[in-house]
């Protein structure tokens, strides 16, 4: 299980419990990443109560009214035409595919994507489905 979901006391924290690294994340925006092991804290709770302490001071001293512009914000390298829907080739099992890609943040700290194949529904239903998912993501967000 790469994270766990958050509950509102743990925006910009994500939990990784997996085979490889097992701690909490720090992830607010404008500022570095920042690990908490619960190796090097000693217990799960000591870490999750280091990360969000250092959560709440990076908080303290960022603006983040500031974010939600940047979601609406078209780049001049955009060449969908829309914020956060854009064009990839995936590989997968040796072969390659176009894809429409929608992506938006579920909850703060945590990127949620859809991906719609171009075989399978053409160009144009695959962008027009992504632009969907991406405003029906905000939507349920509230913006």
């Amino acid at each position: 299980m790469p994270y766990r979901p958050l509950s509102s006391n743990l925006d910009y924290v994500v939990e990784h419990d997996d085979e490889r690294w097992r701690g909490f994340q720090v992830r607010v925006p404008g500022n570095p990443t920042k690990l908490f092991s619960y190796g090097r804290f000693g217990s799960r709770a000591r870490a999750q109560a280091a990360a969000i302490a250092h959560r709440d001071v990076l908080c303290a001293k960022t603006d983040l009214s500031s974010k939600s512009p940047r979601l609406h914000h078209h780049q001049k390298n955009n060449r969908s035409g829309v914020v956060g829907v854009f064009r990839i080739v995936v590989r997968r099992r040796k072969r390659q595919y176009p894809v429409w890609v929608a992506m938006w943040q579920d909850l703060p700290g945590h990127t949620r994507k859809r991906w719609f194949g171009i075989p399978r529904y053409g160009s144009a239903k695959a962008k027009a489905l992504a632009i969907a998912a991406r405003a029906e993501g905000l939507k349920a967000r509230g913006f």
